[in-house]
């Protein structure tokens, strides 16, 4: 109809420019109502927004922690380590009050989300250091997947998310990558790697 083209026309540019996770902050948007009658559909994008912002946020990351190494000798992944720490430590801390405080802002806000993603890149750095037997990376994909199982079953998104609780599921995607390719008929990359699947 006429009058949706004009009510949604402003997420409209905020998706387009990549913001409109901070709309629907602005106007309380409830991403988890029951109606979803009014719901823009544009709401979506919201996630995309955030990914947006992560990458023009990272490059800086990345260009700091270029300029630290250049000045004071010292190695990058060591750098971008404390960097990408700090960031976690920060977002996590903001996540957990701000979810407490108004968990439809948090849902939304980026400063909540971006532990999320440094999580994600401290991982990067870590992984190629990881040495495991193969029964511990067979253990490790197995107890992921059926972490990540459960956490669709168990927790109350609506209500909890993006606070600590995001840890059950980024631990668990963790456990799946961290386990790797076993190299065992038995690993959960075996079933991951099935067709079906």
């Amino acid at each position: 109809p006429e009058w949706a083209v004009w009510a949604y026309r402003g997420d409209g540019l905020a998706a387009l420019f990549y913001v409109e996770n901070w709309q629907l902050a602005a106007v309380q948007a409830d991403y988890y109502a029951a109606d979803e009658s009014l719901a823009s559909p544009f709401q979506h994008f919201w996630s995309l927004s955030v990914q947006g912002q992560v990458f023009l946020i990272w490059p800086l990351i990345f260009g700091l922690a270029w300029l630290i190494c250049r000045k004071m000798g010292w190695r990058p992944v060591r750098v971008l380590a404390v960097l990408f720490g700090l960031l976690f430590a920060g977002s996590l801390a903001y996540s957990v009050y701000i979810t407490k405080a108004d968990q439809q802002h948090a849902y939304f806000d980026t400063g909540a989300r971006l532990w999320e993603f440094a999580f994600g890149s401290l991982l990067a750095l870590a992984i190629p250091f990881v040495r495991s037997p193969k029964w511990t990376r067979v253990t490790l994909g197995w107890v992921g997947l059926a972490g990540m199982i459960l956490c669709g079953i168990v927790l109350d998104v609506q209500g909890v998310f993006p606070g600590w609780i995001v840890l059950w599921p980024l631990g668990s995607a963790a456990a799946i990558m961290i386990a790797g390719s076993s190299g065992s008929a038995l690993g959960v990359d075996r079933f991951l790697s099935w067709s079906p699947v």
